[in-house]
């Protein structure tokens, strides 16, 4: 659905065409200020109404969804968490929202240079909305057509913890937020496409490289294999105990809980380690890990998901709220046929060729002459083309994990940390810069 064209947003009251308003609302506060707005608008208005934790992933799921406005009331107590929420909710929105809006208490401030069509109001009392200025572009874009969402059984499944009112009417794959495009990266998902193919490897070899490169850049590493992760070993980091209470009760986890659980390995660089203990993969759900994810987002610029290599009930909300899924594999039949094997298995909505970045790792020094050839091969299976191509570091790269070493310190020669670093300057680039909130109470 688009927005109608309209003179004022608030003719839709004697309009066929209702208002649609998306809320986003974090605090008691909040609420007295959003509240006080809404009385505005007409009664005939259409809402959805998300907290602020959960709507860049739920924003991120609905993207064929448009509105007419997007009002924010955030929490005024939150003053680390808030300026990255706000930021990466207003990214997602894009061109979606005719009309955003931010209402802050009495006195606060809110720098954001680089959205100048968002308004800014304090309050309460607010100015009636339509003394604001809408913006016309997104009445030009021509009407998505709903089509039939065909999903397979383990994608219905998945789609449970997304309540039914509010699921997708139609496929439409993202344009820019995806990394091959160009667009901007907030969450890198790993996921490992058969055994021994260099997952975790990839994981902590990039985000490593990418706080060495850029110390104001802070990246958050998430070991999500919850039997048998091991990011920590190989960091030479000990399972925190805290990560044990959070996947046993992750809704009674706050910003400040999930900071005490980090591990820092560098001052712009934090772990979340899997479980000290064994967990059932469906010790979390969909909805657990959006939350876990929106708690990440908080505390870093960029989040890499270390995923494990079974397919779980939460696999797809990691896809989801993925803007860049790193499929890591070998040059042989078995990582060919399981990235077939998965993209018919989940809906191509979840798995958009525009997310997708085949890896393909352990690139000979030396190529043999059908080299070139197997990967025009995989290439024409998988209908992409192969995103990143790693060289085989040799023995030191098992030895180096081994021993808990990172590969920046045990070889910083290797080919194979010469690729990542080449390859962390590429997505550095692509990481938005977080907006900092000024003022009273933020």
């Amino acid at each position: 659905m688009t927005s109608p064209s309209r003179d004022s947003l608030l003719t839709s009251a004697g309009s066929s065409l209702p208002l649609r308003v998306c809320t986003i609302c974090d605090g008691v506060d909040a609420v007295i200020r959003l509240a006080s707005w809404l009385a505005h608008l007409p009664a005939n208005a259409e809402r959805v109404d998300l907290e602020l934790t959960d709507a860049v992933s739920w924003l991120t799921s609905q993207s064929a969804e448009t509105f007419d406005m997007l009002v924010i009331a955030p929490n005024a107590a939150r003053s680390e968490a808030t300026p990255r929420l706000l930021r990466a909710v207003l990214s997602e929105m894009g061109r979606r929202a005719a009309m955003q809006v931010i209402l802050l208490p009495a006195g606060a401030r809110l720098s954001l240079p680089d959205l100048p069509d968002v308004h800014i109001l304090n309050g309460p009392p607010f100015p009636a909305p339509s003394s604001l200025t809408q913006r016309r572009e997104i009445a030009e874009q021509p009407p998505v057509t709903p089509e039939a969402v065909v999903q397979s059984s383990l994608a219905r499944r998945f789609a449970g913890w997304i309540p039914s009112a509010l699921r997708p009417m139609a496929p439409v794959v993202r344009p820019s937020s995806a990394g091959p495009t160009g667009g901007p990266l907030r969450v890198i998902a790993v996921q490992p496409l058969c055994g021994g193919a260099g997952g975790t490897t990839f994981s902590a070899g990039l985000a490593i490289e990418l706080a060495e490169a850029n110390p104001a850049l802070t990246v958050c590493l998430m070991d999500l294999d919850l039997q048998f992760g091991s990011l920590a070993a190989g960091l030479a980091l000990v399972h925190e105990p805290r990560v044990l209470e959070t996947y046993r009760n992750p809704r009674a986890v706050d910003g400040d809980m999930f900071r005490q659980s980090l591990q820092n390995l560098r001052p712009n660089l934090s772990v979340f380690s899997a479980p000290p203990e064994v967990l059932p993969l469906d010790a979390l759900t969909g909805a657990d890990l959006q939350y876990l994810l929106g708690l990440a987002r908080d505390s870093a610029d960029l989040v890499i998901l270390d995923l494990p290599g079974s397919v779980t009930d939460w696999t797809e909300a990691a896809y989801l709220a993925a803007d860049r899924i790193c499929m890591i594999a070998r040059l042989d039949v078995r990582s060919a046929g399981n990235l077939k094997r998965l993209r018919s298995l989940v809906s191509p909505q979840v798995l958009p060729n525009e997310k997708l970045c085949p890896v393909v790792n352990f690139r000979p020094k030396r190529p043999p002459r059908e080299w070139a050839a197997r990967i025009h091969s995989l290439e024409s299976g998988m209908g992409l083309p192969v995103h990143l191509q790693l060289p085989d570091g040799g023995p030191v790269v098992s030895e180096a994990a081994d021993s808990g070493i990172a590969l920046i310190q045990a070889d910083p020669s290797s080919p194979l940390r010469l690729a990542l670093q080449a390859y962390a300057g590429e997505v550095a680039a692509l990481v938005p810069k977080q907006q900092r909130l000024q003022g009273s109470g933020f």
